[in-house]
This record gives C-alpha cells, structure tokens and sequence, in this order.
C-alpha cells in the first residue's frame, strides 16, 4: 500500500458515522474524565490547588483583613476554573473536527507540532520561539476548525445564508483578509515571547491583557473594515453581483446575509483570540510572581503572599466596582453657593475682560473651570493639614462581610519617583478609629485593606488623611511631622474597591461587548459600499470609526474650546467646530463609555446593565444602518458602478 492509498483510506474513515462517534465518545470521556479526575485530587489535597497553602499560613496573621483577603485568595477556583476553560475549549473543537470529518488530520497537524515543538526545545533553541510556534498552531487550528463550522451552520439554504457563505468564502480567498488574520495570528502567538520574566507578574498581566485584547479588536475592526467595503464594492465593479441580485436576492437579504457572513467571521476570530488570551493569562497567573519561589508561596518564609501576587489576585485579575469621594454640595452646579461663586469670578474677569462668558456655551466652560478648581483645592492637603473624605454606596460590601480596599494615589510640586512621604490616616466610620501611618511614593496606587465593619450602617466610609506623620508629645498630646510640600489626589487618585464577582465572567462580558462592536463596523463598511466606490467608502468608513473612538474626547474638548477668545469675541471656526465636536461626542458617547478593555486590564467589573444598555444602543446604531444601506441599495442601478 503506498501513500496516497494510505491518506485516502485515512480520509474514508475519518469522515465515516462510525469513526465520528466512537471518536467523539472517546475523547469526552477522556477530557471530561480527566477534568473531574483532577477536580477530586485538588479537592482531596492530593495534588495541585492553594487551598492547601492557607493551612500553613500562621491564623493571627489570617485574622487580619490583609490576610482574611489573602485566605479568599487561596481559598479561590484552584485554578480548576481556567482548566475548565481550557477543557471545554479542547472539547468543542475536537467534537467539531471529528463532525467535520477532518479528525485524523487534525490529530495528525497536531502530533506534527509536537514534534517540532520538543525537536527546537531537544535543540537547545529559544523558549520564545516554542511558544510562537504553539500559538500559531493553537490559531490557525483553531480559525480553521471554526470557519467549517461556521459553514456548517450557514447551511440553510437560504438566500441570507448562501450571501453569508459567499463572504466566508471570499475571507479566504482574498488575499485582503488573508494577510490580516495571518497579522493576527503571529502578533498573538509573539507577544507572550515579549514579556519580561524580571517585572512584576502583575505588569505581564496588565501588558499581555492589554496588547493582547486590545491588539486583536483593533486588528479585528480594520479586516472588518476594509473587508466589508471591499466584498459589496468589489462585486459590483467586477459585476458578479448581478449573479446574485438575478436570483433574485432582494436588497435586505443581500446586505443583511453580507453583515451575517463578517459578523460569524468575526465571531470565530475573537472566540479564538479571546480563548487564546484567557488561557495564557492563566499560565502567567500560575508561575511565580515577583518573589515566590513558586506560585502562591513567598520565598521569604514569614510573609503570607507577596506583594506582587496580593496586587494581582485583588487588583488586576479580579471584578471591582468602584466608589469616589462624594464631594460637599457647594461643589455641584445647582448649588446657590456656587452659583454666587461663580457669578463673583465672572465678574471680576470682565473687568479686564468685558467680553468674558457672555454666551450660554462660554458660561457653561466658565462654570467647568471653576468647579474642576475647586474640586481640585478639596483634593490638596497642605503640610500638616488634615481633611475628611467620604465615601457613599457601600452597603453591598458591607453585606457581603468581605475586605474591602482603600486605593490611593499621591501627586506633588516635586513629582519625584525618589521622594517619599508620610501620610496618616485613620477610617472614622469604624467602631473604634485608629491611626495608620504609611511612608508612600509618588505617582502611584497604594492600597490599605480594610474589614467591612469600617462602613457604618448608612453604607458610608469616612477617612481622615493628615499630610504628615501623626504622633504624640512628651505630654501625651497628638503632634504631627509635617511634609514640606502640599499633597494632591487626581480625581480618580482616592478610591474604595470591593470584589463583586470573578474575573472570568468579566471577561466574558468584555469578548461580547467587542463582538457588538465589531457587529457595528460590520454594518458600517457594508453600508458605506452599497453607494459608494471602495477607496471613498474605506475613507467614511475609517473615518466614522476613528470619530467613535475619539467621541470622549472630543466633547471634552468642544466644551473647554467654546466659541469665542479670550476677549469674549466670537471665533468663526470655534462656531463651527465646537457644535460638530459636541455632536459627535453626543451619538458616540454610549460607543465610547463602553471600555471594555480599560475594565479587564484594571479589574473593574463591566456590569450586566451597561453591557445590555450597550447593546440596545449599538443595535440602535446598526439597524440604522443597515436600514440606510438597504434604502440605498434598492435604489442603486447595479450595472453602473459607482467607481467608473
């Protein structure tokens, strides 16, 4: 028997009824079987897990608030969550490989790799280049497997399903998606070999979560983008559309079977690079942080966990709301007292300035100044000065009877990354307040955990923070050290933080806010080329894309920017593009008030509710798309093509 019969033999019997269930029971038997294995021998203590950790740690210690968030941390998934993860991901596309009829090859490609993989690490060559050459191999299959399985599903035979198809079919075959997804692959599987093992395990977290999200939504939107135009513009120039339309395939099949062919692209791009980006993130969470000697456990043999691995478990990889000080009422717009305020600062300008703020707009810029000013002198404590902050909306964590944490972030005159000062505190809420002296640097997060006790029972948290080091006289009375500059909190620089949930879930939610965004710029390209010539419509296509994601910023800026100078005159381009900035900054701020990947590289949770009012707004913003494109396109006379 020579070869050729010995692959076409292997082909008849991987695509038969037979193979395809016996195979399909053997390998959920092996996966599930070995995941529940390994799930009891964790649960026994036998192998693996952190449970097993905490018991060694001293109690006085784990009595703390420090370390009753240490005992949850160990206390956690065991990491039987990831593997579950990764075991459910081998499942599903070794089911779908041995469906598809490709079983046999797949396992073929895959003992391949293996044996190129162990020949470069037998050869002594770079670990880095393993681990590219594993995650090229771990995408491609993965793409592929998926892309047949998105064929499968769109098999209906519809005229929807057979455009969808068609586009399937042309992501492949143009070289325009090709050269993209093959972009995609390699910048996933080299950015783990980027990482630098000396820095904190926390900041190869943050920095893999955030060029690895990140990287593939950006890389993900510009093939959505330009393939989208490109497969509407491209038939209509080359006049295989009107194979189509004779079909007859009306307009709303044709264009909606165009936006469900790039929105399953897309959805078996992302599941792949997410999945990718979740299961690596829990290799890294699994090797030693910055002074362990192995993972969870301190190379110093008095220290329950280090620093580096507290910070992770509780501030990167985790799920997080948020609460900020609550400001005295003389600091809000409606407030009389800062009414008078401003009208004295208003005053007092025009008398150099007859002009000033006398528009509705330049006002409202007048009035933003002086409040961020003021807002900014409540965050500045002098040398040797105290002042009480106040934090609202905790009564969750105080029901959830879980640590909660203090973040705060110091910024002075010197900004100085060798300048350290002593800053005390104490939480006045508590039942018995007691002072907390910390030495900190400048320029970053600092953290204090507290027990839930800290909040009183209106859910409120007060803190006192002294700019100096407090201490006692030889008479016993309270004297403080003072710092010899003036301390400042960003606006964000003073926070109260409480986990919600996990982490997994919370990356979840980001994947699916992507896949909505990313459905979005699907329907965007197709409707920019049911009209317009490919080159024309990339440019509005790119362009409206680029002004949803700086959408934020301009509004920020429309309004500091106003319409007059400084002398109160009005300023020709300042009336223009002051309204067009606050336009789009007022259609796209639901676009761009969703930051998903802000939330999974800092650990805040990205709550259920904003991701459906999300959804609701962005499935809005499609359909008005998608019914401008079907406007356009029944009125479009196909055999003139707009590009000649």
């Amino acid at each position: 028997m020579n070869l050729s019969e010995l692959l076409g033999r292997a082909s008849r019997l991987q695509a038969s009824r037979g193979f395809k269930i016996a195979s399909s029971v053997v390998i959920a038997l092996l996966i599930v079987g070995g995941y529940a294995t390994y799930a009891v021998l964790v649960a026994s203590g036998r192998v693996g897990g952190t449970s097993s950790i905490a018991s060694s740690i001293d109690p006085d210690v784990l009595a703390t608030p420090s370390g009753q968030v240490i005992q949850s941390v160990l206390s956690g998934d065991n990491g039987l969550v990831g593997l579950g993860v990764a075991a459910a991901l081998t499942l599903a596309i070794w089911l779908a490989v041995t469906w598809l009829g490709s079983g046999l090859t797949f396992l073929a490609v895959l003992v391949l790799s293996g044996g190129v993989i162990g020949g470069m690490y037998l050869a002594d060559l770079p670990t880095r280049a393993a681990w590219v050459v594993l995650g090229l191999v771990f995408l491609g299959q993965g793409f592929a497997v998926g892309v047949q399985a998105l064929r499968a599903a769109f098999g209906l035979h519809t005229p929807v399903f057979a455009v969808a198809r068609n586009v399937l079919n042309e992501a492949i075959r143009m070289k325009i998606s090709l050269v993209f997804i093959v972009i995609l692959a390699i910048a996933l599987a080299v950015i783990p070999s980027q990482l630098d093992p000396d820095k904190a395990l926390r900041y190869r977290v943050q920095t893999f979560l955030q060029w690895g999200t990140g990287g593939s939504f950006w890389i993900l939107a510009l093939l959505t983008l330009l393939f989208g135009a490109a497969t509407v513009t491209f038939e209509q120039r080359d006049k295989t559309i009107w194979q189509t339309i004779t079909k007859p395939v009306a307009a709303w099949q044709y264009v909606l079977g165009k936006w469900l062919g790039l929105v399953g692209l897309n959805a078996v791009l992302l599941t792949v690079c997410s999945g990718g980006v979740f299961l690596f993130t829990e290799y890294l969470r699994s090797t030693p942080a910055l002074g362990e000697k192995e993972a969870y456990v301190s190379a110093n043999e008095g220290q329950a966990m280090t620093e580096d691995r507290f910070l992770l478990e509780t501030e990167v990889l985790a799920s997080r709301d948020t609460q900020r000080i609550i400001y005295p009422p003389e600091f809000e717009y409606s407030d009389e007292t800062f009414q008078t305020v401003l009208e004295d600062r208003i005053a007092r300008e025009r008398l150099s300035t007859p002009g000033f703020a006398t528009t509705a707009a330049d006002r409202a810029a007048a009035a933003t100044q002086l409040l961020d000013e003021l807002r900014d002198a409540y965050r500045s404590v002098g040398p040797g000065q105290a002042i009480e902050y106040r934090f609202t909306g905790l009564e969750r964590a105080r029901e959830r009877s879980e640590p909660i944490t203090f973040r705060f972030k110091l910024d002075a005159a010197s900004a100085r990354p060798d300048v350290f000062f002593t800053v005390s505190m104490r939480f006045l809420s508590s039942e018995q307040p007691s002072w907390e002296i910390r030495r900190i640097g400048l320029g970053y997060y600092h953290s204090v955990q507290l027990l839930p006790e800290a909040i009183n029972e209106d859910g409120e948290l007060w803190v006192e923070l002294v700019n100096g080091q407090i201490g006692q006289t030889q008479a016993g009375a309270l004297a403080i050290r003072p710092n010899p500059e003036t301390i400042r909190f960003a606006p964000d620089g003073l926070q109260v933080t409480y986990s919600v949930g996990s982490y997994h879930l919370n990356y979840l939610r980001v994947a699916l806010v992507l896949w909505i965004k990313l459905a979005v710029l699907a329907m965007l390209a197709v409707w920019a080329g049911t009209f317009l010539s490919f080159p024309v419509a990339c440019l509005v296509a790119f362009g409206t894309f680029i002004l949803a994601e700086m959408s934020g910023w301009l509004a920020d800026s429309g309004d500091m920017i106003g319409y007059t100078d400084n002398e109160g005159n009005l300023v020709w381009y300042k009336v223009i593009s002051t309204p067009v900035a606050q336009a789009v900054g007022f259609i796209f701020q639901v676009y761009d008030g969703l930051r998903p990947i802000e939330s999974i590289v800092e650990g805040r949770r990205l709550a259920w509710t904003d991701v459906g009012f999300g959804v609701i707004v962005l499935a809005v913003m499609a359909t008005t798309f998608y019914g401008l494109a079907v406007m356009v396109f029944s009125r479009r006379e196909l055999a003139i093509y707009s590009g000649q």
